[in-house]
């Protein structure tokens, strides 16, 4: 299907859609600005039960601040297809945790129509920092997180022919290196150094031995990114991209990012996620702390200790640096963001120097 439509406005998409089994009676703008355009798209008829679905317009984008500028194509919207396609057909749909199915897929506009997780909905991060989940409801959705990702690992390894579909990917490689491990250096000294962190200079905090552990786990990281055949994993596990219904119950979204990877990045980054917004408002810890402790326990169940617990380790200390000093909340302020940098550069180093348990990891990343 061709279109003349805008596709990142109302009117665009209302009209695109009046040729398609999706008819718009209403139409919401969800998300938008210069890579994804999201709307919440109320059906003139109901399309297989649903009264509402999610269309998603991608463009491409440079990204730039790296060693060199990366051409993020539009075209990634096909992996994003193609992985949850994929992994709808093993992971179970009536879970605590689930994906969208996708409904209709136009790949040369860069459009999809999906299953929406319901208005009214807040990302987890969200509901963490207005408190609208209890302890004990953060505990069930860490666990059920961990289920789901202990699934999706254990289908990423098995399913070999995704894998090798899956390898086709780089582009979602590189970024994933370089906006991590790519910006330790930048982060630390670069010309956009938090003030607070460059003077005066946090790097002479460490000894020599720390500078050049975290330089080697840079180094090992990134090649392992690049180049290890790994297994599917989603690629983008951070608290943003979780929907949390009333009933407590998950959907999973933003798949653009999945590739071949370790399953340790995976839980790294949703566990350095909730590590900085920790960080920033340590009046969640109430909700936070269950949170960590069940997402590494029961994954740990599933899925067996093993080298993913040095790797998240380490990830979380890469998330803390890398992220945390650009992730806006608005008690940041110069001195916490410099001790949140160096908790970050002292995980990576204790992250690849010692041995884990689910236990001591979740006591490590929880420290204070």
């Amino acid at each position: 299907m061709s279109t003349e439509n805008n596709l990142t406005t109302t009117d665009g998409v209302v009209t695109y859609l009046s040729s398609t089994p999706f008819c718009a009676e209403s139409i919401e703008k969800l998300a938008g600005g210069t890579t994804n355009f999201v709307f919440r798209v109320k059906l003139k008829t109901p399309f297989e039960g649903r009264k509402t679905v999610v269309v998603k317009h991608g463009r491409a984008i440079t990204i730039s601040g790296l060693d060199e500028p990366l051409e993020f194509s539009a075209d990634r919207q096909n992996f994003e297809v193609g992985v949850l396609q994929r992994a709808h057909k093993h992971l179970p749909t009536n879970a605590g945790v689930v994906i969208p199915a996708i409904l209709f897929h136009d790949a040369p506009n860069h459009f999809i129509v999906m299953d929406d997780a319901g208005p009214g909905t807040l990302t987890l991060k969200q509901r963490i920092l207005d408190g609208t989940v209890t302890p004990e409801q953060a505990t069930t959705i860490g666990k059920e997180l961990a289920i789901f990702l202990a699934r999706l690992h254990d289908w990423g390894t098995q399913d070999t022919e995704s894998r090798t579909w899956m390898a086709a990917n780089v582009i979602a490689r590189k970024v994933a290196a370089y906006s991590t491990y790519g910006r330790i250096e930048r982060t630390l000294d670069g010309p956009s150094s938090p003030p607070s962190v460059r003077d005066p200079p946090l790097r002479a905090a460490f000894s020599q031995e720390v500078q050049e552990t975290v330089t080697e786990v840079v180094r090992v990281r990134i090649d392992q990114t690049m180049n290890d055949e790994g297994i599917v994993t989603m690629g983008d596990v951070w608290p943003g991209n979780m929907l949390v219904r009333d009933d407590g119950s998950v959907m999973l979204v933003d798949w653009e990012m999945a590739k071949n990877n370790h399953p340790g990045f995976d839980v790294g980054q949703l566990l350095g996620d909730l590590r900085v917004l920790l960080h920033w408002r340590p009046d969640r810890r109430d909700l936070v702390e269950p949170l960590i402790r069940a997402i590494l326990t029961t994954y740990a169940r599933h899925r067996g200790d093993g080298d993913w617990l040095s790797i998240a380790a380490s990830h979380v200390g890469v998330h803390l640096v890398s992220w945390g000093p650009w992730i806006p909340y608005p008690e940041v302020n110069p001195d916490g963001l410099r001790s949140l940098v160096g908790h970050g550069i002292h995980l990576i180093y204790d992250g690849y120097k010692q041995n884990w348990n689910p236990e001591t990891l979740a006591e490590r990343v929880l420290r204070v």
